[in-house]
């Protein structure tokens, strides 16, 4: 996988879409949720985030909210095993969802602050 995305070390266009993810969180994490939920396979969009990272084409703090996202977007296959069941099938999709969600919003937090605030001071010293 990593040999497919090489073509794309070269495309100033594709690293600076990147670079932009990582500088806004709520795109990071919409980008890895939308992946995740059009490939409905967590394992195949992470590998395509870790080719990405190795090729040098993503910046760590838009791989972590890329990451998030991707966890978000796994839901999907809950949500749509659930259309034709019963509500408890659909109440667990949902609580798996937001469960999820949380998580993300809780971590997404702590990434920011260690982003804005922790990282910036470690590269002071």
């Amino acid at each position: 996988m990593s040999a497919a995305v090489d073509p794309l070390r070269e495309s100033e266009g594709f690293r600076s879409l990147f670079v932009t993810l990582g500088n806004n969180p709520f795109l990071g994490i919409l980008t890895g949720t939308v992946v995740t939920a059009i490939i409905q396979s967590s394992s195949a969009s992470v590998g395509i985030l870790q080719s990405l990272a190795a090729a040098g084409l993503v910046p760590f703090s838009a791989a972590i909210y890329i990451i998030m996202g991707q966890n978000i977007g796994t839901c999907i296959t809950a949500i749509l095993a659930s259309l034709g069941a019963k509500r408890t099938a659909k109440t667990a999709a949902l609580m798996h969802l937001l469960f999820n969600i949380i998580g993300t919003i809780i971590f997404s937090v702590v990434a920011i602050v260690y982003f804005k605030l922790i990282n910036v001071a470690a590269e002071r010293v």
